[in-house]
């Protein structure tokens, strides 16, 4: 069993995704479209990548 010490530490382990939200603000505002679309980009990889081990497909055959 892991101990978290607190209910932040808890939630950033179980929330994937990016934590650099205060990088993003600093800049000129004309490239914050770029930038807002780089930081969501990498929070979706982050979502999307598998979490456990992968799969199996032993004793299955395509039907």
């Amino acid at each position: 069993m892991r101990h978290f010490g607190s209910k932040e530490q808890l939630f950033l382990a179980a929330v994937p995704g990016p934590r650099d939200l205060p990088e993003l603000l600093p800049g000129p505002p004309e490239t914050m479209p770029e930038r807002l679309v780089a930081y969501l980009t990498r929070a979706l990889r982050c979502l999307l990548e598998p979490v456990g081990p992968p799969e199996s497909s032993e004793g299955t055959s395509p039907s």
